[in-house]
């Protein structure tokens, strides 16, 4: 009867020409005519180990770019949060100053403004995502409100392909549809989901919907646009 009695276990070898090369060594104890006896194995695993020299090397040049990647979105945001930020506060002034003819485009400016520092804010949180750094902030917000904002960015594109843009709220018998939701994360998404509907969609509409039951909102984006392959509906999340 055979039974195992060690484990592999890495030694340097030499080649016959007196270089070195890594082997596995193991050890295998059995009994033979009532006799203790071992057996040696020996392999070569200069392939193995020249694969794993691959991976890490592989592994430290991907943790390079994502250091340079997080580096560069840092940099990048105080770049543009500067003249942003600018901008929006002008923007505030036009509104306030100019006149009704004006000011509604001053106002449209100035929330563009502000939600693309809401994108830019999204994409340094998942930068830090990635770096396992990042926290979500709930606040309390108007659901449909915060819906009804982020469509309204997408109607001059809408418009420019003669799409009907739909906002759809149900009444609200006991006062706003109030959530517990990441500003930030919120407008992503739904910038996202509108701005492909908008951009995939030749004719018809597309439809921004709040609703809700008992315990949560929810929304909905549709659009009369190609639609999502069937086959690629479980994958969209990957």
């Amino acid at each position: 009867p055979w039974s195992q009695a060690g484990s592999g276990r890495e030694v340097n070898g030499r080649r016959a020409d007196g270089s070195e090369v890594p082997m596995s060594l193991g050890v295998s104890a059995f009994e033979l005519f009532g006799e203790q006896k071992y057996a040696l194995f020996w392999q070569d695993i200069s392939e193995r180990k020249r694969y794993e020299r691959i991976l890490q090397d592989a592994k430290e040049k991907a943790e390079e770019v994502a250091q340079l990647k997080s580096t560069f979105l840092a940099n990048m945001s105080h770049e543009i949060r500067t003249p942003l930020t600018t901008v929006i506060g002008y923007a505030g002034v036009l509104a306030e100053e100019a006149s009704d003819k004006h000011r509604e485009f001053a106002q449209f400016i100035r929330n563009s403004g502000e939600r693309l520092m809401e994108t830019l804010n999204s994409v340094l949180s998942m930068a830090q995502l990635e770096a396992s750094g990042a926290e979500i902030q709930l606040d309390v917000l108007d659901v449909t409100d915060e819906a009804r904002e982020i469509a309204s960015l997408f109607k001059p594109l809408a418009d420019e392909k003669e799409l009907a843009l739909r906002f759809q709220a149900p009444p609200e018998p006991d006062g706003p549809l109030m959530a517990h939701l990441d500003r930030g994360a919120l407008s992503s998404i739904l910038q996202n989901l509108i701005g492909n509907a908008v951009k995939f969609t030749e004719d018809g509409s597309v439809t921004v919907r709040v609703s809700y039951d008992a315990d949560e909102v929810h929304l909905h984006v549709a659009d009369t646009g190609i639609g999502i392959d069937p086959d690629f509906v479980p994958h969209l999340f990957d």
